[in-house]
């Protein structure tokens, strides 16, 4: 009877532990034996079980996939060294694996099984234990396990296609539940972007998605790359939810408890004992750099944000100062409150009506003499952009070299650097 509790428990974990068997007591020698008892011996046996399984006392092994799930992604013996080791470390740490929901259309099965291939180091490290409805076991409520894992995970992946927005199911059970999650706080719903798709009025289209410059995963030459730079925002993304798990952990273990009661304590009592560290977003940075999303752009904001950086400014780079599933214009918003001055990388594409950051640098500079909004000509723009930043001295990098960009970029951001450099040789005398 308490195998099946062992069986069920462990089972729920999705891991494969030692074989061990524990008992519950339902009956006590010397008095008739009342089955109303059992049930509750083998939950109990169950609870005991999980408790047990989930504490990090033993370390269990990785569940063996079935022969139609994702391959196996090979790693060298640093890496096979490395799983384990954080995973203990996480275990000791009493932290849990993050869960993650994945939803999408069976259309996309194959983009979702490379998915779970790039995230396999993710799972085996124990940081993320990931969920998609294939996991369901027959004779299961589909709807009710869906919502259910829905409602526990921290991470919610929508791997976004045409069949996915035209799927009632998925709209309705899945993508509106996952973003009442979102609002609530409770989840980081991340949007990623498969096949093509307007995105238009959906409810997750300011949220910032993957991959960042917009172009859809089946459109890239290197299915490897795509897939391999968003395992590493989720990675990123579930370090920083683990940063906050072992602060609220923290919190928890500050508190004094003066009796046996439990604590009825509030966030604003709970928060002041721990010891935070300084966000670096709220430190003031020399430059917001502000780009489109597009490979050209982003290329030459790329370039820009090293210069900058080499020559000892601090910068915040636009396409990256939000994380995956952030409310895009509210880390915009607040990315422009922490810099100084913003460059606009500017060619056709910017969408200027769409960014915030310019308008708030351009209203406090109108004039352009603070140099509080730098706009940066990487191509031809149309004369109606020009003129709008007419009153604004320009950098124009178009068609230039990299040494002369780099010297016209940084003359551009500190006028001074103009006299501290040697004086150009005049060449021969004229005629």
């Amino acid at each position: 009877m308490e195998s099946a509790g062992v069986y069920q428990a462990t089972q729920r974990i999705q891991r494969q532990y030692p074989v061990m068997a524990i008992r519950g007591i339902s009956d006590i020698i010397g008095l008739e034996r009342d089955n109303r008892w059992t049930k509750y011996a083998c939950q109990t046996a169950a609870a005991f079980t999980y408790a047990f399984a989930t504490a990090g006392i033993i370390t269990p092994r990785e569940n063996t996939r079935p022969s139609n799930g994702p391959a196996a992604v090979s790693r060298s013996p640093s890496q096979r060294a490395k799983a384990p080791q954080v995973q203990s470390e996480n275990q000791a740490n009493g932290i849990e694996p993050i869960e993650v929901f994945i939803s999408y259309s069976q259309e996309d099965e194959r983009s979702k099984q490379q998915l779970e291939t790039h995230l396999t180091m993710l799972r085996r490290e124990g940081s993320i234990r990931p969920w998609q409805s294939q996991q369901i076991e027959p004779g299961q409520e589909w709807e009710q396990e869906t919502a259910k894992h829905i409602d526990s995970a921290q991470i919610i992946l929508l791997l976004v296609s045409p069949s996915f927005l035209a799927s009632d199911q998925l709209y309705e059970n899945e993508m509106m539940r996952a973003m009442e999650r979102q609002a609530s706080g409770a989840a980081r719903v991340i949007p990623i972007i498969i096949r093509s798709v307007d995105l238009g009025q959906t409810a997750f289209n300011k949220l910032q998605a993957l991959p960042r410059n917009g172009k859809p995963v089946d459109t890239w030459r290197n299915a490897d790359e795509v897939w391999s730079s968003i395992a590493q925002e989720i990675r990123q993304v579930c370090e920083h939810l683990r940063e906050r798990q072992a602060r609220r952990k923290q919190a928890t273990h500050s508190v004094q408890i003066t009796d046996t009661s439990p604590p009825q304590l509030s966030v604003a009592e709970v928060s002041p004992r721990v010891n935070r560290p300084s966000n670096p977003r709220n430190q003031l940075k020399d430059f917001l750099i502000s780009c489109a999303n597009n490979d050209f752009d982003l290329k030459y904001a790329v370039w820009i944000n090293k210069q900058l950086q080499d020559a000892g400014f601090s910068t915040i780079l636009n396409p990256f100062a939000a994380e995956p599933g952030s409310n895009l214009p509210i880390e915009l918003e607040l990315a422009t409150a922490t810099a100084v001055r913003t460059i606009l990388v500017l060619s056709p594409d910017y969408p200027l009506a769409e960014r915030p950051e310019w308008t708030v640098s351009f209203a406090k500079d109108m004039t352009g003499e603070e140099r509080r909004l730098i706009p940066v000509y990487v191509r031809v723009c149309p004369e109606q952009l020009r003129g709008l930043l007419a009153p604004i001295v320009p950098i124009d990098l178009i068609d230039k070299s990299e040494t002369e960009a780099h010297r016209l970029l940084l003359e551009g951001v500190d006028p001074s650097r103009r006299n501290k450099l040697p004086p150009k040789f005049p060449g021969s005398s004229p005629g």
